[in-house]
């Protein structure tokens, strides 16, 4: 698979070796990486079924209830948050369901250390029923964790990739090698306009809409495929559907 340096190569092969610094070298890895951001790693990191994920450990204490995690830039959206207890034997995985800041007391009623009376099947200190996810003023991404934790407990709070590029090299391979000519291509087609070959600025002119034309029917090539890649991960999500019914 490429690495963004070689993808930016190849930008520059589809450009017809243009002049060294039209465009240069910094236009040509800022489009590369533009691209994959947005086309790419903005398609796949929020799929359903989560292609690009990361996970961290979310450690709680008795009374508190809020957290900062141990992210960063990286941190997209949160796919998914389970209990964790690797000293029990018999601890039984579930699932947290995440709630919006402002909703987590719907519904409740209460008292704030009502988790001390809570009973687990299987001993373990997770105690936690909803879980919100926020950024604070400062940017850092935090957790409420509800009710109120009265017992140290462990959760991996599993998330998408967001800002992929920020937390990149130039030597980094981004995922689904097969599709890159693609993005290739549009990062192509985005630098045309700063492209130059000759000086005559006619002959130019006419390059670049012989490159234009040519890179619009690869396009149309490529896409088809990556778009069918991408609803093929589309899908819906197991859950749980409480239903209500009347025996005759």
């Amino acid at each position: 698979m490429p690495s963004f340096a070689e993808m930016a190569q190849s930008v520059r092969l589809r450009l017809g070796e243009c002049r060294a610094n039209r465009p240069s070298k910094r236009a040509v890895l800022q489009a590369v990486v533009t691209h994959v951001q947005s086309g790419l790693f903005n398609r796949i990191g929020p799929l359903e079924k989560g292609w690009t994920v990361g996970e961290t450990t979310l450690s709680v204490a008795a009374g508190q209830d809020t957290y900062t995690l141990n992210v960063g830039s990286e941190f997209g959206l949160v796919e998914e948050v389970y209990t964790y207890d690797p000293s029990n034997p018999s601890h039984i995985e579930r699932s947290i369901p995440v709630w919006n800041r402002h909703d987590l007391h719907f519904n409740w009623g209460y008292p704030n250390n009502i988790a001390s009376s809570f009973l687990t099947p299987d001993g373990s200190p997770n105690t936690a029923e909803r879980m919100a996810f926020y950024r604070d003023a400062v940017g850092d991404v935090s957790v409420r964790v509800f009710p109120p934790p009265q017992l140290a407990a462990d959760y991996i709070v599993v998330y998408t990739l967001g800002d992929f590029i920020s937390t990149s090299s130039i030597s980094s391979i981004p995922l689904l090698g097969e599709y890159h000519a693609l993005f290739e291509v549009r990062a192509t087609m985005a630098l045309l306009p700063s492209a130059e070959w000759v000086d005559d600025a006619k002959e130019n002119r006419e390059r670049r809409r012989e490159y234009a034309l040519s890179l619009s029917k690869e396009e149309s090539l490529f896409a088809p495929n990556f778009e069918s890649a991408i609803r093929n991960q589309m899908g819906s999500k197991m859950a749980h559907v409480y239903t209500m019914s009347i025996d005759s």
